[in-house]
């Protein structure tokens, strides 16, 4: 497998930020990719070649400079991310970036997560964190806040296409009669309300790409390209990362809420502000 373009380019321009959100539905696929995206970084001869010692090492899971950390199912405990804050002053060892890779992380318990925002609030310098998880909407808000999220999906979805009104829903209407139309539609059902809420899921990470200078692979709304330029040249980094925390929270509260129009209505209020 290679290297995602979207991390080739990151790791090209030497724009590397502090943390990245890795997420998409096969667990494998992410970690490789962060391991992949780790070589690049430390790779001696700059080219993600796989042949030199330190793309052996961490193939080896043995590079000094390369921590994983795996849920494996469980919950990550605060002794884990304290034992991580021990060595994390220290600078780079044999590489030009020291990588942590914690894969699972939606296992992120309470005491452990917050630990892990603190972390992210100070990151040491010559240090990138990729968090990897098919559940984002499982994280600390605060924690998706401080990433720049990179969603990695080869598929394109088809329930994506079957909302006939989704330019409408990723415009957003600004009068109050119309959201309240677009909340009927959006909650018909179960069925609907779900597609609806991962179209905007994938939308809003478009925006964070093309925020980025970056633009999306695989997007199953690549249809709607103009638009997300648009959109995003209108809006903070910011602004973007909280319209999708607050979609994914509406993920979160879709299982719990008996009423789905009064959920749809409170979402698209917040989005269309």
């Amino acid at each position: 497998m290679t290297l995602l373009p979207i991390l080739q380019k990151i790791a090209d321009q030497s724009r590397v930020g502090s943390a990245y959100l890795l997420c998409g539905m096969h667990a494998q696929e992410l970690k490789t990719q962060a391991l992949l995206f780790a070589k690049r970084l430390n790779c001696l001869k700059g080219t993600l070649c796989e042949s030199c010692i330190s793309c052996k090492k961490i193939d080896r899971t043995t590079h000094p400079d390369v921590t994983l950390i795996e849920s494996q199912g469980e919950t990550i405990k605060i002794e884990t991310l304290r034992e991580l804050q021990r060595v994390l002053h220290l600078k780079p060892y044999e590489g030009q970036w020291k990588v942590v890779i914690i894969d699972g992380a939606e296992q992120l318990n309470p005491a452990s997560g917050n630990s892990m925002l603190k972390i992210l609030e100070e990151p040491p310098i010559q240090t990138v964190f990729l968090l990897l998880t098919p559940h984002m909407e499982r994280l600390l808000p605060t924690i998706i806040s401080r990433c720049h999220i990179i969603r990695i999906s080869h598929a394109v979805s088809p329930a994506l296409a079957e909302l006939e009104w989704a330019t409408e829903l990723l415009s957003l209407p600004r009068e109050p009669e119309h959201i309240f139309e677009l909340a009927k539609k959006v909650s018909q059902d179960d069925t609907t309300f779900d597609q609806s809420l991962e179209t905007l899921t994938v939308w809003y990470h478009d925006l964070l790409c093309f925020k980025q200078g970056l633009r999306p692979q695989n997007s199953p709304l690549q249809k709607k390209e103009i638009l997300a330029q648009n959109i995003s040249s209108n809006l903070s980094f910011q602004a973007i990362t909280d319209k999708l925390t607050l979609v994914l929270e509406a993920k979160k509260n879709l299982q719990f809420q008996l009423n789905r129009e009064l959920l749809a209505e409170a979402l698209l209020f917040q989005l269309a502000r």
